[in-house]
């Protein structure tokens, strides 16, 4: 990666076509239609492994006017990496050293493409843990960094941000920085989505390895007495490290899922404990509590383990759509009574699940089924839109800015700090060669949105309009489309299993294929993407063609599966029709798996991930 010929990979010529689509996309379904409308193919991908590699990168970005958008694991679904006008992605991922473990201060310093599951692995080695962590565990800790993320654990330790020491980012300029939490300028590289600068390097605070994991579940008879339930917990002096709010229809979705009526299907809480005396008190509180159901013990740590998976309700769909909203606590009941009103006239069922991250505030997430092969799928995501504009006006906030999100910038952060963050950008990025076309506007090839217009509430009354609609726009929503996901297998599955993916890339860190070739086309989600590329009639290239058979079928993919496919059957299908067209190429096969059998990395990888691959499997503990 040394020389510039292997820094820089071109992806905009037929023959890296599929390449260029995985780096132009996150976890959200976006249809073609809209697609055409980003311009958002990379013309060049590149993977450094070291600072100065970047700012390279940076320095001939900046010479050129190229724009320059850095990557993770893609795992958000707000548009964040998404290539509005082409030009640079930086691949972060092999930048995933973990540089320090010191567990005298708790603290440790990693790369920004470490992965948040193999830390607390490394961690646990020594009896540390990670305080704040996502529930996409398998994305990049940069990635998190830059989103300023609540995640599992922030009712006890706050967000990310409380828990980063210091941070080495490198701006547009290709200027080095080393930031502690108490600069000033700190605050303008957390939470602003790549806008400000690269970031390489975190330093993190971890506590102690936990000696006891106490995951309860309590079932109430509605919203209200659940979430009233949280504030009891607090003032009997029970300090749980997260809890979650599952409302009845959630627990719904997850008896489906389980293929039978395991769970009672209530207004819940998931209180995660780490104390016996907080469980006795707990308990204690339960006592005077008439209308509160504890479930059994391995129900809630089933739910708990799933804590990890929230895309594997993909399956059922195949697409899913989301609202994510922070909102506080006290209006959760009023916003789901009237969202599930409106989501009636679209003929989709509303689930929940709200993880409380403060004492008065939850990030609530608003969820529903849906086909993205579905005309009605439009209408759809002009759902979600309306969805957020109903908690808008009910105090919330949406979680990500991105460019789905952007056009309620005004309601994501104060009017005079995002004025700040837009001068800092202009000091920093002049010529706004980092990230653009979002956060502080909205440009594509044929729309453009300027932050003036986004600081009016023009698009609160449009959505407001679209609101009261409802009636008429659900009745168009609900359109025919392909068949049903579930009872599906083999060959069959094959017109499916594009459309399930959840895209999270569990899968990447697990591949043997990838760890060898470095090559995200020979993962799940990058197979996938080449066979929903075939069934849609836009074919692959040879070269992509082969390297679908670049595969040892280890199943760890299916295994860490959020959607649990049954990929290795897909895997047989889709060799056995490539074959058909392209022919099987013995020859570079044959050198893969040399290639394999040679790599001390590659026997390092599976002693270490046979953790990972256990925990993630449908039986594992979580």
């Amino acid at each position: 990666m040394t020389e510039e010929g292997d820094l820089y990979k071109a992806v905009d010529t037929p023959e890296e076509r599929l390449e260029g689509l995985i780096y132009s996309q996150d976890i959200a379904d976006v249809p073609d239609p809209v697609k055409k409308l980003l311009e958002a193919t990379p013309h060049l991908i590149v993977k450094p492994r070291s600072i100065d590699q970047i700012v390279q990168v940076l320095k001939t970005a900046g010479e050129k006017g190229a724009p320059v958008v850095p990557r993770g694991s893609a795992s958000s679904g707000f548009g964040g990496v998404i290539p509005l006008k082409g030009g640079i992605v930086i691949d972060l991922s092999s930048m995933n050293k973990i540089l320090e473990v010191d567990r005298e201060d708790g603290r440790v310093l990693v790369e920004a493409g470490v992965r948040w599951w193999d830390l607390e692995r490394t961690l646990e080695k020594v009896g540390l843990a990670l305080k704040t962590y996502p529930s996409s565990i398998f994305s990049t800790v940069g990635g998190w960094a830059s989103t300023k993320g609540y995640g599992i654990n922030s009712l006890r330790y706050g967000p990310l941000k409380e828990q980063i020491l210091s941070i080495e980012v490198v701006t547009p300029r290709g200027e080095v920085k080393h930031l502690e939490a108490t600069h000033p300028e700190f605050k303008y590289y957390i939470g602003t989505e790549g806008q400000m600068g690269i970031i390489t390097k975190v330093a993190l605070s971890v506590r102690e390895k936990p000696r006891e994991s106490h995951p309860i579940l309590l079932q109430f008879p509605g919203t209200g007495e659940a979430l009233t339930f949280t504030l009891k917990i607090f003032e009997k002096g029970v300090n749980p490290l997260h809890i979650i709010y599952m409302d009845r229809y959630y627990l719904g979705v997850a008896n489906r899922l389980l293929g039978e009526a395991l769970i009672k299907e209530m207004d819940s809480l998931l209180i995660y404990l780490e104390d016996k005396g907080e469980v006795e008190t707990l308990q204690e509180v339960l006592e005077g509590e008439n209308d509160v159901e504890r479930a059994p013990d391995y129900l809630a740590s089933y739910l708990w383990h799933e804590r990890f998976f929230p895309m594997k309700v993909k399956r059922l769909g195949p697409g899913y759509l989301a609202c994510e909203l922070l909102l506080p606590i006290k209006r959760i009941e009023d916003y789901l009574e009237k969202v599930r009103g409106v989501a009636a006239h679209y003929g989709v069922e509303i689930f929940t699940e709200a993880h409380i991250v403060t004492r008065e505030e939850a990030v609530v997430t608003a969820s529903f089924l849906t086909d993205q092969r579905r005309l009605g799928y439009y209408l759809h995501l002009l759902l979600v839109m309306i969805l957020t504009e109903v908690g808008v006006e009910m105090g919330g906030k949406p979680y990500g800015v991105g460019i789905w999100n952007t056009l309620f910038l005004r309601h994501i952060f104060p009017q005079g700090q995002v004025e700040e963050y837009r001068r800092y950008k202009e000091r920093v990025d002049p010529h706004h060669i980092l990230n653009p076309g979002k956060f502080f506007e909205i440009k594509t090839k044929y729309l453009r949105v300027p932050m003036g217009l986004l600081r009016t509430n023009i698009f609160d009354l449009v959505f407001k309009a679209l609101t009261s609609l409802s009636p008429i726009l659900g009745r168009l929503a609900g359109m025919n489309g392909g068949p049903s996901l579930e009872g599906e297998r083999g060959k069959a599955f094959m017109r499916i299993a594009p459309y399930a993916c959840a895209k999270c890339g569990s899968c990447i860190p697990v591949c043997p294929a990838y760890l060898v070739t470095g090559d995200e086309r020979v993962t799940a989600r990058g197979k996938l993407l080449a066979l929903k590329e075939l069934l849609e009639g836009r074919g692959i290239s040879r070269e992509e063609a082969e390297l679908v058979f670049l595969c040892l079928h280890c199943k760890a993919c299916d295994s860490v599966c959020q959607s649990e496919l049954p990929l290795s059957e897909v895997w047989d299908a889709l060799e056995e029709e490539l074959e058909r067209l392209y022919g099987r190429p013995e020859e570079r096969i044959s050198r893969f798996v040399e290639m394999v059998e040679e790599s001390e990395e590659y026997k390092r990888f599976v002693d270490e991930h046979s953790l990972l691959i256990s925990i993630a499997s449908k039986g594992g503990e979580g």
